[in-house]
């Protein structure tokens, strides 16, 4: 279970002890995580949000891979949340590209994404794109195939950048994320990697607002 630190703690990992510090989320045992939450060296934030979020969730649109029944696990819960099939259209103002062939989503985690991207201010320039951290220390230099690697450092040049996970992206509709969302798609479906196009279309598209989140974040894996 992921968990965000609020103390330092030693962790064994491959018989060596590994220090982590606190906001750091690691990866450990459901019932040492729920220890740790109980005496409050360990958090996992903002799913007790998700019920007051919930009610503003007409404007929101799950869009799945691989088939809508995915969605029927979130949508029985939250009835006010659309759902629809993933393509390369955000067809409301705030959606979740998910692909839970993936990544695994509770309604909770569903939900405390849309809030990211929510828009509550005229005068507001609100996070057109929320997306995750493959991995703590993941950059694209060491990550995909070598051809999808020359292909991104010809768009973007400096290959220590951190790759997304793209199996879960919550995005506002917006012409920057309209023509994001093109950019991608169009590559996808044309035989590349999805991570490495995802970094591809985003220096394709200057100025967009991306938050980017800590891998595993709200415990997601």
């Amino acid at each position: 279970m992921q968990v965000k630190l609020l103390t330092t703690q030693y962790i064994v990992e491959a018989g060596s002890r590994r220090r982590y510090e606190p906001g750091d989320w690691v990866n450990v045992g459901r019932m040492t995580a729920q220890q740790w939450i109980a005496e409050g060296t360990a958090t996992v934030p903002g799913l007790d949000q998700a019920e007051a979020i919930a009610g503003n969730l007409e404007n929101c649109c799950l869009l799945v891979r691989g088939g809508i029944k995915q969605a029927r696990a979130i949508t029985s819960k939250y009835r006010n949340l659309k759902a629809g099939i993933w393509d390369d259209k955000l067809p409301h103002e705030r959606n979740l590209l998910w692909n839970p062939r993936e990544i695994g989503l509770t309604p909770e985690q569903a939900v405390v994404g849309f809030s990211l991207i929510e828009n509550t201010r005229p005068d507001y320039d609100a996070w057109e794109v929320a997306a995750m951290l493959q991995g703590r220390e993941t950059l694209a230099v060491h990550f995909g195939p070598e051809s999808e690697r020359e292909k991104t450092k010809q768009v973007i040049s400096d290959l220590r950048v951190p790759v997304f996970n793209t199996a879960a992206l919550w995005i506002r509709k917006t012409p920057l994320a309209q023509r994001l969302l093109k950019t991608w798609w169009h590559e996808i479906h044309a035989g590349a990697d999805e991570r490495h196009a995802f970094l591809r279309a985003l220096y394709q598209v200057p100025g967009i607002l991306i938050s980017t989140l800590p891998a595993g974040w709200l415990g997601i894996r």
